[in-house]
């Protein structure tokens, strides 16, 4: 019987203490928001400008903003040195056509990994027959680093990794679930979507850059 009061005090306890937890508002850069600073201007003319995620730690939530998309432009010899590594980390070495398409792998954190993962069957077989077709980029399949390979190269997929973290630092510098795509235009526009992603999702970017 003293064993059961004792659960049911830790339990009560440990109940009591996660009701009593904060919650922490961050934006991309790490600055702490207020929450309704955090929730405020969301969408800029309907659009989703930026994301979040949401988890707990032993002490408190966590929120932290992270953009939809990215917009740039690169210079030339930015573009140009951004072909040299690709080619170098690559296992073959390619001719660049008008478009590159990098599909980037950062993990889960601060989620688990999960156990199984898409391997991508209906990309191959279906999606990039018509992108091939319509905008036929160079395509990528690049990981952060080894911890985030774990499940990845089932499915046929030639992932190669972001050996001195180039793509990562100047394309990917929010640590967030699952990673983006990438893509860039000969003339040095580019969009990266962040998050997870659906196939029409990457059309959509090659449409907008189309039109640059």
């Amino acid at each position: 019987m003293k064993k059961y009061v004792i659960l049911i005090l830790f339990l009560v306890v440990n109940f009591a203490s996660s009701q009593n937890k904060k919650t922490y508002y961050y934006d991309s850069k790490g600055n702490q928001l207020t929450e309704d600073d955090f929730y405020a201007n969301r969408f800029v003319n309907d659009e989703l400008t930026k994301q979040f995620f949401h988890f707990e730690n032993d002490t408190s939530y966590i929120s932290i903003f992270y953009p939809s998309k990215k917009r740039g432009k690169l210079k030339q010899s930015q573009l140009d040195s951004l072909k040299v590594y690709l080619n170098s980390i690559s296992s073959t070495v390619n001719t660049f056509n008008k478009y590159l398409l990098i599909h980037y792998r950062s993990g889960n954190f601060p989620y688990e990994e999960r156990k199984t993962e898409n391997t991508w069957e209906g990309f191959k077989k279906y999606y990039w027959k018509k992108l091939k077709k319509k905008r036929n980029p160079n395509q990528f399949w690049v990981y952060k680093d080894e911890d985030n390979i774990k499940f990845l190269n089932k499915g046929g997929l030639d992932w190669i990794q972001d050996k001195y973290k180039v793509i990562g630092e100047f394309f990917f510098p929010f640590q967030i679930p699952h990673g983006g795509f990438l893509v860039i235009k000969s003339d040095g526009h580019y969009i990266c979507s962040y998050n997870e992603y659906n196939f029409d999702m990457v059309w959509d970017v090659f449409e907008e850059l189309e039109t640059k």
